[in-house]
């Protein structure tokens, strides 16, 4: 009986590091895959960061471009809304002897 006894606490105790040994294995492997996935994701993370400081310089010289266009635009109005602009207007009208007046309308319609 202490044999018997003594043989199934050594089956019990093989089985135990068994167990063990397979949980310490898992464990390993699994440190392991999270140890690549953090590597990838720094990886992604740097990526991405790149990819902002390009963007963003990117925004900065359309934003420059675009206020540039804005005032240009601006300054192309008052330019033809000043009063020597409408004056150049009417004497160039005046040298050419008419007018650009519509005097008749036509419509065509389509037929079905």
């Amino acid at each position: 009986t202490e044999l018997k006894a003594a043989q199934d606490a050594l089956a019990k105790m093989e089985q135990e590091t068994g167990a063990r040994g397979l949980s310490r294995e898992q464990a390993v492997t699994e440190v392991e895959a999270l140890k690549k996935q953090v590597a990838d994701d720094s990886k992604y993370i740097s990526q991405v960061e790149t990819a902002l400081a390009e963007k963003k310089a990117e925004w900065k010289d359309r934003q420059d471009l675009r206020q540039g266009e804005q005032a240009a635009i601006s300054k192309a109005i008052s330019i033809l809304h000043s009063d020597d602009a409408r004056d150049t207007f009417k004497r160039s009208f005046a040298s050419q002897g008419f007018l650009f007046l519509q005097e008749a309308s036509t419509r065509r319609g389509a037929s079905a």
